[in-house]
């Protein structure tokens, strides 16, 4: 045999040994287990299967539930009534989306109204969620209305690159008269950046602390340093309830 004839021979048993290689390389990568946060195992450090640790979903081993303050319903004319739920996000997670359901009764603890809704939520947040013209007919709710939220909410991990905005409110008046009460402030950004759909809600409180009146508002996007007048009114509210008030303004951070 001619040493063209050996070497050709060899470089056919090489190649066939290099593509060999390369497709037992292929094999052993294909199938290699590469740890992730949709494997469906506890492993690189979660605290509970695809979640906490370096995943971004929340595990619900790491949250604590949604905390009603108070909820109370408020006449305003005719039928309609204001419902007035204050809350509190213990969580340093935010929710894009807090489902919740109200249960108003009357004085035999007959329900008279169920009503549905959802907000967001921010983290390590008291908010006050206001829901406005709930008709009841002719019947007249007593106690506190029940709120249920639902149980599987999707929490969502901050990044720590989210722009926190600092909305302050400033120069609340509330006044009472015969013609009802009103109460107006100024909202100031003092953020480095524009903020926009504000959300601002009010609640009256009287001598003994107790929410008496509710109502909200939506405001327009505020520049830096930019500010703008709130105001809310009860036509028909009785003067002498009015003592003290707060308002609450924010703007959704899971945007």
């Amino acid at each position: 045999m001619s040493a063209w004839s050996t070497r050709r021979q060899l470089s056919f048993v090489l190649v066939f040994i290099l593509i060999l290689i390369l497709i037992i390389v292929g094999l052993i990568a294909a199938n290699r287990h590469v740890d992730s946060c949709t494997d469906n195992l506890q492993n690189q450090g979660e605290l509970d299967v695809d979640c906490g640790g370096p995943c971004s979903k929340v595990c619900a081993l790491e949250v604590s539930e949604v905390k009603v303050i108070w909820a109370r319903v408020f006449h305003t004319r005719d039928t309609l009534y204001d419902v007035g739920i204050y809350i509190e996000n213990p969580n340093p997670f935010t929710l894009i989306s807090l489902p919740y359901h109200v249960r108003i009764f009357d004085k035999d603890l007959v329900p008279i109204k169920d009503v549905d809704g959802a907000t967001f939520v921010n983290a390590h947040e008291r908010l006050l969620i206001v829901i406005t013209n709930v008709n009841l007919g002719f019947r007249t709710p007593q106690g506190q209305p029940t709120v249920t939220f639902d149980p599987k909410l999707e929490w969502e991990r901050l990044t720590g690159l989210e722009r926190l905005p600092v909305l302050t409110v400033l120069n609340k008046r509330l006044a009472s008269s015969t013609s009802g009460v009103n109460l107006s402030a100024t909202v100031r950004n003092d953020s480095l950046f524009e903020v926009s759909d504000i959300e601002a809600d009010a609640v009256v409180y009287d001598a003994s602390g107790t929410a008496v009146l509710v109502s909200k508002s939506k405001l327009s996007s505020l520049l830096p340093g930019g500010t703008t007048d709130v105001v809310f009114t009860w036509p028909k509210a009785p003067a002498s309830a009015a003592v003290s008030a707060d308002i609450f303004v924010r703007t959704d951070l899971t945007r």
